[in-house]
């Protein structure tokens, strides 16, 4: 299990310290999903180079490039354990649009 998302590190652990305590355990144990932020797997987005904050439209693209990126990223990674299987078994959930767009 992975978890990609758009968030700011550490807002999975954040959110889980928070909102579902009694999870603590399953997120520092051995087999913890994997977490991973999106935003990282990308070059500098545009939004940091620039002093002029990014259209709506240009916050949706960099969004889902950094979400396709990363999910891109954990697929291949995955599959590259298990030659010559298709990708099969993303779940994406996410409550914006671009989080569907990646996939």
């Amino acid at each position: 299990v992975v978890i990609v998302t758009n968030s700011r590190r550490p807002w999975v652990s954040d959110c889980v310290e928070r909102f579902v305590p009694e999870l603590a355990e399953v997120f520092d144990g051995p087999m913890a999903p994997r977490v991973v932020y999106a935003r990282e797997c990308v070059k500098t987005p545009r939004s940091s180079v620039e002093k002029t904050p990014p259209s709506q439209e240009e916050h949706i693209e960099e969004m889902t490039n950094a979400k396709y990126a990363a999910m891109k990223q954990e697929a291949e990674r995955f599959y590259s354990q298990h030659p010559g299987q298709s990708w099969k078994n993303i779940f994406s959930c996410g409550d914006m649009r671009y989080e569907h767009f990646a996939v």
